[in-house]
């Protein structure tokens, strides 16, 4: 996915906004999807392999990448307790929240 230059507000903190692009995670009714193709429209791949045409509206990014398949979510070891404290009177991202918890912003923390 490529950078918008145009930071979006998370709870206060500025994230970068990505386009979608072949191979980021996305966020589909609640569930992980990997987009394939863009163009139109976007071009998903849900768990259990089944392929969706969506709206760029109808998903939310969550990491630009790459991703090859689904099965690569699998959580990797973290500490949300000493994250929870960092945080606890503050606000912060997505993609700092996945760095505190995971020690790294990958699609398979920014899915966990």
């Amino acid at each position: 996915m490529r950078r918008i230059n145009r930071p979006s507000s998370f709870y206060g903190k500025q994230m970068p906004e990505y386009r979608p692009a072949p191979g980021g995670l996305a966020l589909y009714k609640v569930r992980p999807a990997l987009i394939t193709q863009v163009s139109d429209k976007i071009d998903i791949e849900l768990e259990g392999g089944t392929s969706k045409r969506v709206r760029p509206k109808d998903i939310t990014l969550l990491h630009p990448g790459p991703l090859r398949s689904l099965g690569e979510l699998d959580p990797p070891p973290g500490d949300v307790t000493e994250a929870w404290e960092l945080l606890e009177e503050g606000e912060t991202h997505l993609e700092e929240l996945a760095e505190l918890v995971f020690g790294e912003y990958s699609p398979a923390s920014a899915w966990a």
